[in-house]
């Protein structure tokens, strides 16, 4: 039996990619708050087991022990698993989010543990002295602790040299593709994805993937819809569309963008360049990631805050 831990619909993605179909449904899907609760309910709706547990409806202060007491009833239904299976069982997901915390709990420490890439951070090497504390991972997060038996990345940066030993390199483009067409409807009908937004998004050339900057605190919002209208005018309004961020459902673009199609749904953009990437040539955002899995000759343009263009470079040696 596996079980996937995950906040991110591009961990997600990974896990659909590298799991056979029938293995997939068969799984035991625990999600972090923050993973749209849409996308729960549809794979509640295909009969499949699912647990997500919201705490935004309580005020601040009780939060930390509703969270407490969700881990802790997690860890005891995993370990009823995995007695239940005699064993046979597997956990696959993330390793730095709050409900994998319970990874480190004694009664479920000797289940098998294997680590879905989540962006840049899982490039990153152990915590040192002289590194900023912004690029330290720890010691027990982003694969660096033997609790993490493999790992598997895309390979969009330098792997750590502690860490090569278990990295798996995955070919996302390969994976999709030996996917049946049933497989793939399947993923794509669980974002509700027409085709006919597939038809018009696959004759533009340009795709901005936008963030959520102003959600975590980052920006305030009218600073980030100022650094957005910087970036978009750069561009014919007739040849863009925009790719919302799963979390950054507070920006009304179909107001702001009135001309440009908007992907609001939180299906991962690898996904959609998959199916309509064929006249794609330039990828724009403020630091996302996601852009990243292109074609090399796509132009991959990012911004900063504020919507001027920088350029950015692998990762300097204190983070490999």
């Amino acid at each position: 039996m596996n079980i996937l831990m995950c906040d991110t619909q591009y961990t997600f993605y990974l896990y659909y990619l590298l799991t056979p179909f029938n293995k997939f449904r068969d799984t035991f899907f625990v999600f972090d708050a923050c993973f749209s609760p849409s996308i729960v309910e549809a794979l509640e709706g295909a009969g499949m087991a699912c647990h997500q547990r919201s705490y935004y409806h309580l005020p601040l202060e009780q939060r930390p022990a509703a969270r407490e007491e969700n881990r802790e009833y997690l860890v005891q239904l995993i370990k009823e698993f995995s007695d239940y299976f005699k064993g046979d069982i597997c956990i696959y997901g993330q390793d730095h989010i709050d409900i994998s915390q319970i990874l480190w709990n004694d009664k479920i420490r000797d289940i098998p543990f294997i680590l879905l890439e989540d962006g840049v951070g899982n490039y990153r090497k152990k915590t040192t002295l002289d590194s900023p504390p912004f690029l330290q991972p720890g010691e027990t997060t982003l694969g660096h602790n033997d609790r993490v038996l493999e790992i598997y990345l895309t390979g969009i940066w330098r792997i750590p040299n502690d860490l090569k030993r278990k990295v798996r390199i995955m070919d996302l483009r390969d994976l999709w593709g030996k996917k049946s067409h049933e497989e793939k409807q399947f993923f794509l009908g669980l974002y509700s994805l027409s085709q006919d937004v597939v038809d018009t998004i696959s004759k533009k050339s340009v795709c901005f993937l936008g963030g959520a900057f102003s959600n975590f605190g980052l920006l305030s919002l009218e600073q980030e819809l100022r650094a957005y209208q910087k970036i978009l005018s750069q561009f014919d309004a007739s040849d863009i569309y925009i790719k919302a961020h799963p979390t950054g459902g507070n920006i009304d673009y179909e107001k702001i963008f009135p001309k440009v199609p908007v992907i609001m749904n939180p299906v991962p953009f690898e996904a959609l360049y998959f199916l309509t990437g064929r006249r794609l040539q330039v990828v724009a955002s403020i630091a996302s990631t996601a852009s990243m899995i292109v074609d090399e000759e796509v132009d991959q343009q990012f911004y900063d805050y504020e919507g001027t263009r920088i350029h950015l470079k692998s990762p300097c040696e204190d983070l490999v």
